[in-house]
Order: C-alpha cells, then structure tokens, then sequence
C-alpha cells in the first residue's frame, strides 16, 4: 500500500510538474492574440484589440532583458523570413500597469501581398526587431487579410492610374465622331428614329383631340337638327291671299289660321259697313 501510495504521489507530481512547464510559455500570458499560432484572423481597416495578461511582465527579465516593461514599444513583424516587414504600433508603453491597445489595423497592402503572417512584439525603445534580437516579447502568429474596402480601394487605385491615357483616346475619339457627324449630316437626309412606343404627352394629345372631335361633331349635328326644325315649321304656313272674284259676285270669304290651334276661320275682307235704307217705309 505504501509502494501503491508513492507511485501515485509521483505521478501526481509528475502531472503538476508537466502543467507547470506546459503553461510556462510567453505566449500563454497573450490574451488576444492566443494560441495556437495562426488562429486568429486580423482585416486590415478593422480595430483589434490586442490584450496580454499581468503576468506578462515577468516574462522580461529572461527575454527582454534590455527593455524597460515600464517603457517600451509595441510593434508588428513579419514571421520569420519575413521579419524585415516591421510596423510600429505604439511607444512608451508601461505594461506593468497597462493590459491592452486598441490598434486601427493599418499595415501596407504592399506587405500584405508578400506575407500574410505577423506576430506582435515589445521592444526596447528606439530598437528594431530582427531574427536575432536578444530582448524581445513576441506573440502567438497570426494572420492578417484584405477587407473588402480596402480591395475596393486597391482596384480604384490601379483603375485611376490608367484613367488618363485612355480617357484622352475617349475624348479624341469622340471629337473624331463630332466632326465626322456634324460633316456627315449637312449632306445626307435626316433619319426620323421610330419610337417603340407612345409617351404620355402623345396619349393625351389624342385623347383631347378625340374628345374635341366628337364635341363639333355633336354640336354640328344639334345645329343642323335646329335648322331642319325651322324649314319644317316655315312650310306649314299659309300665306293670307285676296281671292279672286268674278264682277257682281260676292266675294268668297277668306281662311285665316287661328294662332291658338291652327284652325281656319272665315274671314271677309271686304266687308262694309252697311248703309242705311234711304228709302223710306
């Protein structure tokens, strides 16, 4: 039991033993980035945070041991071969005190398109990172990409920079096809282009004019109704004629129309007053 009992004292030991050298690790104190290398993603235009925990500067006297954690720089490096790609993050930095920077991602497109890979490092003031710096407080890897603003950006910029020649060419072209137009259409005969369809404008000028037709087409025929009317009425009217009579005979009387009910009534032109009998009685 005793022999059963130190074995696993040991292997307890041994287990803690391993967790301690396992977490003693630089980068194990980076918060943001963290490991494993290369698993945080970083776009270029964005804000990233970039965080390490308190314990981060004990790690100083062993790896850094010319800076001052109290007053130091934070930069950006290329990994590895591709260290000589270097960026400046912010100086004069007291991480004793301080556990974050927020960072406008701003690296150079020009360096994004020949590697991809970075890693964040404290430096000594005034000093610069390369393969062999002695004192330095580097980072999990991560990597960095384009956004899609600034690959926009990118393509206006290449695009711009040919704008020039080709729109000379344009404006010379189109100065060719100015003259050539105004020559060609002083001797040749105006083509009338066919419009696929009518506008509003051409719609309501037909509807006015159908409307209006149609008003003097009615107004013509009122008129001519009244007019027939008239002749009809004119026709039925008889004139008041003196009959003619024989010498000796009485006159045949006379027909007038009533204007009441358009009847005829006798009526004697010629009627005298009648003399008195001179002969006596």
């Amino acid at each position: 039991m005793s022999s059963l009992s130190f074995s696993s004292r040991c292997a307890l030991i041994l287990l803690a033993f391993l967790r301690v050298v396992s977490a003693q690790v630089v980068q194990d104190d980076w918060l943001a980035p963290a490991l494993p290398d290369f698993s945080t993603t970083i776009t270029l235009g964005s804000t990233f945070k970039i965080q390490w925990d308190s314990n981060l500067v004990s790690w100083f006297s062993t790896y850094a041991p010319e800076a001052n954690a109290s007053n130091c720089a934070l930069w950006i490096t290329g990994s590895h071969a591709n260290s000589s790609y270097q960026n400046l993050i912010m100086k004069n930095i007291d991480v004793t005190s301080k556990l974050f920077v927020n960072w406008v991602v701003d690296i150079p497109s020009s360096q994004l398109s020949q590697t991809t890979q970075y890693t964040f490092r404290f430096l000594p003031l005034g000093a610069s990172y390369t393969d062999n710096s002695a004192s330095q407080i580097s980072s999990p890897q991560v990597i960095m990409q384009l956004g899609a603003s600034s690959a926009t950006t990118s393509s206006a910029t290449t695009s711009s920079t040919t704008t020039p020649s080709s729109t000379t060419t344009s404006q010379t072209s189109s100065a060719t096809s100015a003259a050539a137009t105004s020559s060609s259409s002083s001797t040749s005969t105006p083509v009338v282009s066919k419009s696929s369809g009518l506008s509003g404008g051409a719609i309501a000028g037909i509807v006015v004019g159908v409307v209006g037709g149609l008003a003097l087409l009615g107004l013509a025929a009122f008129l001519l109704l009244r007019r027939n009317r008239r002749g009809r009425t004119t026709r039925h009217e008889v004139p008041a004629t003196e009959p003619v009579h024989s010498p000796g005979r009485s006159p045949a009387p006379a027909y007038t129309m009533s204007e009441m009910d358009n009847s005829y009534a006798k009526h004697s032109p010629y009627t005298h007053p009648s003399e008195l009998d001179s002969n006596p009685r």
